[in-house]
């Protein structure tokens, strides 16, 4: 080896950089002054440049504008027009576009992008929005017209359809909920469908000043057993349910952490026909909370506690509710199964001479997924004390042992199926159905 060969080995101090100078001093071109490493320019290009095929990317999915809306209704004051078909009653039409100049108005106060100009396509550069005949599809859904590729991060062109319900009372959300979905579409087409869904429903509502759940969320609040996010279907929109849970558990105003969220899913895409995948909600959403004291899993646990409280709020009985003069005693939570992030409850009725001994659970749950069990000390008003939790475990059998205090009137069961974890892209939490049982008992002195 020469003189110059060594040094630039010994230059370069990076042991694979090293590697890479040594193999290919090979291929060297050595003149009087310098020297040129063959093929270097395209190794850097090769490293600095994604390959789109190795990306886990998808085609977006584009949809062509109803031709069957012949009235139209456009805003004196913003840029939005509402469309609807011959059928449609023009008080309907009239209702929608006031809806629509409210949320386009507290959208821009808040200071959250609006959807971008269409370019004249139904006649204006203008927001549109469609409504149709009762379909059964949700209420309100947004398309995407192309990827706006000029934009620094992936964008959309967007119009919505609301499918006119039945109650005109329903069409003010319907159509704030198309608003907010349209305008998430056409500032992250990227992300899933359903997220949109949860989020246009979370925030119509939120953002209504409302102190009862809209029916879907009042419905998926009940309903324990099923998970968070769900496939697109016009009876199962309580998927904003989730986002009601992590502005409570952030602390923070009405849709400032549902946004935030949002903001730091988005990205841009090497190439417009094929829209990254990553990150997507489900990472950006566990990587902040595991980069809180509890984490994801453990945050998940917490939200299936305040979903019972919740619900028991809302004047519901999710629990299961055995008398401790009935031990030993095995429950079987829903023989179809319970979806990812679903739960089932099980209330303990302290009764007798035994009401101050400790109580133990067995959780038997089935495999592939993660389990957590945790039990709530209750007052005489349903009220937590306190709570005992289990480290969130691979392992399907899980004991756990609670000691009753003077102010305990009885104990909540949790058992919560965690999944296999964070989801992935477009998954839907309600596909991987798992049973349970759980056997209570009080624990032999002798």
């Amino acid at each position: 080896m020469s003189k110059a060969q060594f040094f630039i080995i010994t230059v370069l101090r990076s042991a694979p950089l090293a590697l890479l100078a040594a193999i290919g001093l090979v291929g060297c071109e050595w003149g009087d002054k310098d020297f040129k490493l063959k093929g270097l320019n395209e190794w850097a290009e090769a490293i600095s440049k994604p390959n789109i095929d190795k990306l886990a990317c998808h085609k977006p999915s584009f949809a062509v504008r109803p031709d069957s809306a012949v009235h139209s209704l456009r805003s004196r004051w913003f840029p939005i027009s509402v469309h609807a078909e011959p059928h449609i009653p023009w008080a309907s039409v009239q209702m929608a576009l006031e809806t629509l100049e409210g949320s386009y108005a507290r959208w821009q106060h808040a200071g959250r992008p609006l959807p971008l100009p269409d370019a004249g396509r139904s006649g204006d550069s203008g927001f549109d929005l469609f409504l149709l005949q009762r379909l059964r599809t949700p209420c309100a859904q947004a398309h995407l017209d192309t990827i706006a590729s000029e934009q620094p991060f992936d964008a959309g062109i967007v119009f919505a359809t609301v499918a006119v319900p039945d109650e005109p009372s329903e069409l003010a959300g319907c159509a704030d909920s198309a608003f907010i979905q349209a305008s998430l579409l056409s500032y992250e087409p990227a992300e899933a469908e359903p997220w949109r869904l949860a989020t246009g429903t979370y925030l119509s509502w939120a953002q209504s000043g409302q102190t009862d759940f809209a029916p879907e969320i009042f419905a998926q609040l009940h309903e324990s057993w099923r998970g968070w996010l769900e496939p697109p279907a016009y009876d199962r929109l309580g998927t904003a349910l989730l986002w009601h849970f992590l502005e409570h558990y952030k602390q923070t105003n009405v849709g400032d952490y549902t946004f935030a969220m949002w903001e730091r899913s988005r990205q841009k895409s090497p190439h417009p026909t094929c829209l990254l995948e990553s990150p997507h909600l489900w990472e950006v959403i566990a990587s902040e909370l595991r980069a809180s004291k509890d984490g994801f899993e453990q945050a998940m646990a917490s939200f299936a506690v305040a979903r019972y409280f919740l619900s028991v709020e809302k004047g519901a009985h999710p629990a299961t509710v055995v008398a401790s003069s009935a031990l030993p005693t095995r429950l079987h939570f829903r023989q179809e199964g319970i979806e990812t992030f679903g739960s089932a409850y099980a209330r303990l009725d302290l009764d007798g001479p035994d009401k101050s001994k400790a109580v133990q659970a067995w959780l038997t749950g089935e495999q592939g997924v993660l389990w957590s069990l945790l039990a709530v000390r209750l007052d005489v008003h349903g009220q937590e004390i306190s709570h005992v939790t289990l480290p969130v475990r691979h392992d399907p059998k899980s004991f756990l042992r609670i000691e009753p205090t003077p102010a305990t009137d009885s104990i909540l069961w949790v058992v919560t199926n965690l999944g296999r974890g964070v989801p992935g892209y477009n998954d839907s939490t309600a596909r991987d159905l798992r049973a349970a049982t759980l056997t209570i008992d009080v624990p032999d002195e002798n």
